[in-house]
C-alpha cells in the first residue's frame, strides 16, 4: 500500500506534494533533514526555516494506492496545482536522477529558483578579495576539527562515474586518439612545469633531494601535502616518489 501526502505550514498557502511506500518513514526522513539543514529541497527547508516545525504539518491525501501506479497519481496531484504553488522542485513526479530535464522544466525550475539567481543571489560578487573569508587562515584547532570530522568518510564521489563523458571520451570519440605530441610541444610542456615549479619555490629534482624528502618524511613525520608545498610539486608526484613508484635508484 501506498500514499500520496502533503505538507503545508499554517502561514503559508504553497504546498509540497510527494509520494511513499512507508509514509512514517519518509516523515521521519524529511523532519531528519530539515531539521540538520540538509534537506534537498531548498524552498522546504526555507520554508521550515521562516515558520518553524510547530507550524509544519503532514497531510495523507490519499492511500491503499497500487506501488506500481504511485508515480502516476503523484503526477495527477502535481498537475492539479500551479507549479508555483508548490515548494516541489521539479513539475514531474518521481526521482530526477540520471534524468534529463525537458525544456519546458528548465524554463519552470529557472523560473522557480529566479530569486536566488544571478545577483539575487546573495553570495553574488563575493570572490576575491570581496569574499567575506579574503586573507583569513583557519586557526588549527579549526583544522584539527574539520580533520577529525573528515576521519573515516569516503569521498562523495568514490566509485561513482560519468558514464556519459566517458563513452565521449573513449577510443576513437577521444579527441586525441591515435595522436602523440610533437617534441616541440613536449618540451613546451616541460618547460611550463619547470616554470612552474620555480614559480611555487620549489627545487629541481634530484636522486639526492628524493632521498632527502624520504627520510624527511620517515624522520620528521612532516605530512605528504607538507612535503610537496615545500618541494614545489604536486601531492599525487610526492605520494608516488614516497611509495617508490618513480626515483628508485636500485
Amino acid at each position: 500500500m501506498a500514499y500520496i501526502y502533503k505538507i503545508h505550514f499554517r502561514d503559508s498557502e504553497r504546498i509540497y506534494i510527494g509520494s511513499a511506500l512507508d509514509f512514517e518513514k519518509r516523515k521521519g526522513s524529511h523532519l531528519s533533514t530539515l531539521r540538520n539543514n540538509k534537506h534537498r529541497n531548498i524552498h522546504l527547508q526555507r520554508a521550515y526555516d521562516k515558520y518553524g516545525e510547530d507550524k509544519m504539518f503532514f497531510e495523507i491525501i490519499e492511500e491503499g494506492i497500487d506501488p506500481e501506479q504511485l508515480i502516476a497519481i503523484e503526477q495527477s496531484w502535481i498537475d492539479n496545482y500551479s507549479f508555483e504553488m508548490l515548494y516541489n522542485i521539479c513539475p514531474t513526479a518521481g526521482n530526477t536522477y540520471g534524468r534529463e530535464h525537458t525544456e519546458d522544466s528548465k524554463k519552470l525550475i529557472s523560473e522557480n529558483h529566479a530569486d536566488v539567481s544571478g545577483e539575487n543571489n546573495p553570495m553574488f560578487g563575493t570572490k576575491g578579495e570581496k569574499s567575506p573569508n579574503y586573507g583569513k587562515k583557519r586557526s588549527e584547532e579549526t583544522r584539527r576539527k574539520m580533520s577529525e570530522a573528515l576521519k573515516g568518510k569516503e569521498s562523495w564521489c568514490k566509485g561513482k562515474k560519468r558514464p556519459k563523458h566517458s563513452e565521449r571520451m573513449t577510443g576513437e570519440d577521444n579527441p586525441f586518439y591515435g595522436k602523440e605530441h610533437s617534441d616541440e610541444t613536449k618540451e613546451k610542456l616541460r618547460k611550463v612545469q619547470r616554470e612552474r615549479l620555480l614559480s611555487r619555490g620549489g627545487k629541481k629534482l634530484s636522486i639526492t633531494i628524493v632521498r632527502e624528502m624520504r627520510t624527511r618524511y620517515n624522520e620528521e613525520k612532516i605530512t605528504i601535502t607538507a612535503l610537496a608545498k615545500e618541494y614545489g610539486i604536486s601531492r599525487n608526484h610526492a605520494t608516488r616518489i614516497l611509495k617508490g613508484e618513480c626515483w628508485n635508484d636500485d
